[in-house]
């Protein structure tokens, strides 16, 4: 004779069963909650409101937000190279040039004052990346070949 579980049993059973599938049901709303609070879309929307709207590592670049001055161009060359200098490079030690797409997009300045870095310093690899990943117009092509030709820059050339 099969032997019966108890009445009781069986609830209890029913309970755990039930109770797993809140518990899973519950897992599933904080993984969706996790990826909500971890989306790029949102962490952009949220630094937009902080102070620039810039990510902390970010900072450093609104001193090279206006860049404009009353020197004249042979002047002036060296000295915001000598700025940008002083503000990226250790920025690239350090993030390297895998967030420049990022700055790029939190300052319109930065492309061309990264290249005009690039092409100062002789960065081959950073020339590049730049030139793989970016667009570089007719126009400024004239300019950075300019640039370079002015700093004596033939690697660059």
């Amino acid at each position: 004779m099969k032997r019966q579980a108890h009445p009781k049993a069986k609830t209890r059973h029913a309970k755990m069963r039930k109770a797993d599938t809140v518990v899973e049901r519950n897992w599933q709303r904080v993984l969706n909650w996790q990826s909500v609070l971890l989306s790029s879309d949102l962490l952009t929307g949220i630094t937009s409101f902080q102070a620039y709207g810039l990510h902390e590592d970010m900072f450093v670049f609104v001193s090279l937000r206006n860049s404009t001055t009353k020197l004249s161009w042979r002047e002036f060359l060296p000295t915001i190279c000598r700025r940008i200098h002083a503000v990226l490079a250790p920025w690239l030690a350090t993030h390297g040039a895998s967030r420049l797409p990022k700055l790029f997009a939190c300052f319109d300045n930065m492309f061309p004052l990264t290249m005009l870095h690039a092409i100062a310093t002789s960065d081959l690899p950073l020339l590049h990346f730049l030139h793989e990943n970016f667009e570089v117009f007719c126009h400024e092509q004239l300019l950075l070949l300019d640039t370079a030709a002015q700093l004596n820059n033939l690697l660059a050339l």
